[in-house]
């Protein structure tokens, strides 16, 4: 029996049991294979829920930088048919530092849309066919491969991060330049774990360019029960 039979058939019987049928499995296949209207505006939802908590975060600088946590509190996961996240990443003091809101869509494949705030700058990630591109503040900004490397569209590597099989710390570079090293959640050995450690000068070019591959890698790789 074809997929799409047993589909209508599914469809059918939840309809049949009323107007709250009709509802549950409109909004199923509107998050499976979900067109561009439907992506803008759940990215506008989460950048919604995302701005009106943003007042509470401590401001962005580079001299705190180096006190983000790899910690994030609050943070919860929900994994139904269509999965998401959303937390807040705090300093090692606990001050909200970092927002975030996921939301992966219905599909064997990662389908999904990301938005990462600081009280400064607004990251947002599109994640399809094992591509992810980024847009910082509202304009494109590159694209991320799957072994974490941040590209611009002429494919040159802006930014990287090497993983190493037994460390709990990985080495960053920007531009080719070593930068420091940023934390894996599931493997960070200390009571309060830094995200990033021994970081050296950025301009803020270079930190941009930074913050877009290292907040991608810290939500994506921190998830517990989303597969990533």
């Amino acid at each position: 029996m074809g997929t799409i039979f047993l589909i209508l058939i599914v469809f059918f019987a939840l309809a049949s049991s009323g107007a709250m049928g009709a509802r549950t499995v409109f909004h199923g296949f509107s998050n499976l294979n979900p067109g561009k209207a439907k992506v803008q505006a759940d990215f506008r939802k989460i950048q919604a829920e995302l701005s009106n908590k943003r007042a509470e975060l401590v401001p962005w600088s580079d001299e705190d930088r180096g006190l983000l946590s790899l910690k994030r509190n609050p943070y919860k996961e929900k994994t139904g048919s269509v999965k998401s996240a959303e937390g807040t990443f705090v300093t090692i003091y606990q001050e909200p530092m970092v927002m975030f809101g996921y939301k992966r869509y219905l599909g064997k494949k990662e389908n999904a849309i990301l938005v990462v705030m600081t009280s400064h700058h607004e990251y947002l990630y599109r994640i399809k066919n094992n591509r992810v591109e980024v847009a910082l503040n509202g304009k494109y900004f590159g694209g991320i491969t799957p072994d974490y490397a941040l590209i611009s569209e002429k494919k040159k590597v802006l930014a990287k991060i090497t993983r190493l099989k037994n460390n709990d710390y990985y080495p960053m570079s920007v531009e080719g330049r070593d930068v420091g090293s940023i934390g894996d959640t599931k493997k960070a050995k200390k009571v309060n774990p830094r995200a990033f450690e021994l970081l050296s000068e950025m301009s803020p070019d270079e930190e941009k360019k930074f913050l877009a591959l290292a907040f991608y890698f810290l939500v994506r790789n921190g998830f517990e029960k989303i597969p990533s």
